[in-house]
This record gives structure tokens, C-alpha cells and sequence, in this order.
């Protein structure tokens, strides 16, 4: 997992990050920092509310869903491995 990780500025007027919801937005931003140095994080969703968003309760159905948005926005992409790809 790399430590550093840079989210430019331009990400608050992106218009995919714009149309996913709040909390789809903040997963989304929350888990860049959680992918390896190949751009991939686990497509689980129990191990991403574990990593990601780990002082949260438990919110298995909510990270589906925004997984879900996120990915038809084109930010990720899902593998054969079951890993998500930031592209």
C-alpha cells in the first residue's frame, strides 16, 4: 500500500465525482489512498469498510451500492480478480 497518495483540486468540479452521491464521493476519495502502488484495492466490500472507512459503523450495504456508482461513473473498474482498478 503506498503511503502517499495526491488528490489534485480539480477533483471538486470533476463532473463524475459531481454526480455520484455524498457518501459514494467520500468512499471514493477515502480508498485512493488504500490502493497498491498498481492502482488496485479489494472489490470486497466487508475489507473496504474495514480499510477504508474503518471508524464508521458497519456499512456493508451503503459500500455496495456506492461501489456501484463509482463504477458507472467510470472512476473504477473491476478485474478478474476481484479487485477494483483505478484507472
Amino acid at each position: 500500500m503506498s503511503r502517499r497518495r495526491y488528490i489534485s483540486t480539480d477533483i471538486s468540479v470533476d463532473r463524475r465525482i459531481n454526480a455520484l452521491s455524498d457518501f459514494a464521493a467520500l468512499l471514493y476519495t477515502w480508498m485512493v489512498p488504500h490502493a497498491d502502488d498498481a492502482g488496485t484495492i479489494t472489490a470486497d466490500p466487508d475489507e473496504i469498510s474495514w480499510t477504508g472507512v474503518p471508524g464508521r459503523r458497519r456499512r456493508t450495504p451503503q459500500i455496495a451500492a456506492a461501489l456501484q456508482e463509482i463504477e458507472q461513473q467510470c472512476l473504477i473498474i473491476t478485474n478478474v480478480c476481484n479487485r477494483l482498478f483505478f484507472p
